[in-house]
C-alpha cells in the first residue's frame, strides 16, 4: 500500500512558487492523500506505460493529478486514455527505429523547413527544446513526407529523444521530468496558419495533453510579431495563473538573450540566441545540397557535387505530382565548368551513371533514393539533372544531395522505409525473401504513404 509516504514529499504549508505546485516536496496533506489514493487505484502496469524510463511512479502520477487539479477520478480516466493511445500507436516499437524510418524522409534535411532540435539542459537540468516556428515551410515539408508520418515522428521524439535526454539528466545527478521550450517566431506571418499547419498542431496538442500531461516547465517565446502578441493578450485570460506563469513572450526586436540566460547557462545556449553553445538548427544543408524548387514546364534543374575517390553520392528526390526525368553524369572536370553531357579534361565524354523517370502515382509524395559510387581512383564531379517534360505545368521537387563514405551509404540513410507500416504475415515473409536475395542496395524507391513498399535493385558497376 501507499499509506505511508516519505515526509519529504509533504509540505504542511501552502506551496510557495507556482512552478512547484503539486510536485514532490511541495504537496499539501490533501494532495498527498490524493496521490496515495491514485496509486492504490491505478494499475501499476498502466503507470509503467505512461511514465518515462527514469521517472518514478509517484512523479508520473502527480503529472496526471496536476493535469486534472487533483481529481483522482479524472486523473485515472486520463491515465486510461493515455495507455489506450500508446498501445494503439505501438510506441514501444519506436525504440528500435530511427527518425528517418519513422518520418519516411531525410530528417536532417527536413529540418531546413521544420527547424527544431533538442539541445542541452537549462539551469534546473530540464531538457531544452528549440523550435523556429517562424521558419516552417509547410508546403516544402509536405513534399517530403505526409502529415501522418510527421505525427509518427512526434511520437518517436517524445518516446526516444525525451527519454534519452531525461536519462542523460539523471546521469548528471538529478532529473526534473519537465521541459524548457524556446519558441522562435521570427518570420511568422499568416501563411503559417494554413489548414495543414493547424491540423499538425492540433494533433500534437491532443497527443501531449493525453499522453504527456504537465510536461512543460517553462516556455520562452521570442521574436514574437504583433499578431502573436495580440493573440496572447486574449488567450492568457483563458489560462489559470499557474499556466500563465510558465509562458513568457518577448516581442520582435527585443533583446531576449538576457532573459534566456536567466534560465539557460551560456554554454548550453546557442550562439544565435546569445550563448556560447552549439548551433541550434541544422546548418549542414545549403541551397545547392538541399532545396525545394519548382521546375518550369519543359525546363530542367542541374546541381553538381564533387565526390572523392571511393565515396558515394546519395541523390534523394521527392516529387509531389506528375513526373520528372532524372539523369546523373560524371566527369573529371570541376563543378563550375561542368554541364550535362560535357567532356572531361582529356576530351572523353562525361559518363552517364543513371537515368530514371520519377512518376507520382497517388496523393502522397513519391520518393526516389539513389546511391551512386565513385569507383575511380580520383575525385569526380557528379552532375544531377532533373527535367520536367510537362508542356503546361511546373513541377514541385525537393532534393537532397549527400556525399558519404561507403559504410554510411544507403542503408544508414534510409533504413527500412516500410518498417513503420502495418504488414500482414505474407507481406512480411515476402519482404524477408527480398532482403535475403539482395545483399546490398543501390536504389530505394517508395511512395511515402501507408502500405508503400521499398523496391531494391542490385548495384551497378559505375
Amino acid at each position: 500500500t501507499y499509506s505511508k509516504m516519505s515526509t519529504d514529499a509533504v509540505s504542511t504549508s501552502s506551496p510557495g512558487k507556482l512552478g512547484s505546485w503539486g510536485c514532490i516536496g511541495h504537496l499539501t496533506e490533501s494532495q498527498n492523500a490524493d496521490l496515495i489514493q491514485f496509486l492504490e487505484k491505478a494499475n501499476p502496469d498502466d503507470i509503467d506505460v505512461a511514465k518515462f524510463r527514469v521517472e518514478s511512479k509517484e512523479s508520473a502520477s502527480l503529472r496526471f493529478l496536476r493535469a486534472r487539479d487533483f481529481s483522482v477520478s479524472k486523473a485515472l480516466t486520463l491515465l486510461s486514455d493515455c495507455v489506450k493511445r500508446k498501445l494503439a500507436e505501438k510506441v514501444d516499437e519506436y525504440v528500435s527505429l530511427t527518425a528517418n524510418e519513422v518520418a519516411c524522409c531525410d530528417v536532417e534535411a527536413m529540418k531546413k523547413w521544420y527547424p527544431h532540435t533538442q539541445l542541452g539542459f537549462d539551469k534546473l537540468n530540464r531538457p531544452v527544446l528549440f523550435e523556429h516556428s517562424g521558419g516552417v515551410n509547410s508546403t516544402a515539408l509536405l513534399h517530403m513526407t505526409t502529415l501522418d508520418h510527421l505525427i509518427k515522428y512526434h511520437w518517436w521524439t517524445m518516446e526516444n529523444e525525451l527519454n534519452r535526454m531525461f536519462e542523460v539528466a539523471a546521469s548528471q545527478g538529478s532529473v526534473t521530468i519537465s521541459t524548457c521550450v524556446i519558441l522562435d517566431l521570427a518570420g511568422m506571418n499568416l501563411s503559417h496558419f494554413s489548414p495543414h499547419a493547424m491540423e499538425h498542431l492540433k494533433a500534437i496538442v491532443a497527443i501531449d495533453n493525453t499522453c504527456y500531461p504537465e510536461l512543460l516547465g517553462k516556455m520562452l517565446v521570442i521574436n514574437a510579431p504583433w499578431i502573436a502578441i495580440s493573440m496572447w493578450d486574449v488567450l492568457k485570460g483563458w489560462l489559470d495563473p499557474r499556466t500563465q506563469a510558465k509562458i513568457e513572450i518577448m516581442r520582435a526586436g527585443a533583446d531576449s538573450s538576457n532573459k534566456l540566460l536567466e534560465f539557460i547557462s551560456a554554454n548550453q545556449l546557442p550562439r544565435a540566441y546569445g550563448g556560447s553553445g552549439d548551433t541550434a538548427y541544422c546548418s549542414c544543408r545549403d541551397a545547392d545540397s538541399t532545396d525545394f524548387v519548382h521546375i518550369p514546364r519543359g525546363g530542367h534543374l542541374s546541381r553538381s557535387v564533387l565526390v572523392g575517390a571511393g565515396q558515394s553520392l546519395l541523390v534523394d528526390s521527392y516529387l509531389g505530382e506528375g513526373e520528372v526525368g532524372l539523369e546523373v553524369w560524371a566527369t573529371s572536370k570541376a563543378p563550375a565548368t561542368h554541364s550535362k553531357g560535357d567532356v572531361d579534361k582529356d576530351g572523353h565524354p562525361g559518363e552517364l551513371l543513371r537515368k530514371e523517370l520519377i512518376k507520382h502515382a497517388d496523393s502522397h509524395p513519391h520518393r526516389l533514393l539513389l546511391q551512386l559510387d565513385n569507383s575511380s581512383p580520383a575525385q569526380r564531379t557528379f552532375t544531377v539533372t532533373w527535367t520536367n517534360p510537362a508542356r503546361f505545368y511546373s513541377r514541385a521537387l525537393t532534393y537532397v544531395l549527400t556525399v558519404v563514405d561507403p559504410l554510411d551509404g544507403l542503408a544508414a540513410k534510409v533504413g527500412k522505409l516500410e518498417v513503420v507500416e502495418k504488414k500482414d504475415a505474407a507481406a512480411a515473409t515476402e519482404q524477408q525473401t527480398q532482403k535475403a536475395e539482395s545483399t546490398s542496395t543501390l536504389a530505394a524507391e517508395s511512395p511515402v504513404s501507408d502500405g508503400g513498399k521499398a523496391q531494391v535493385e542490385q548495384p551497378e558497376n559505375n
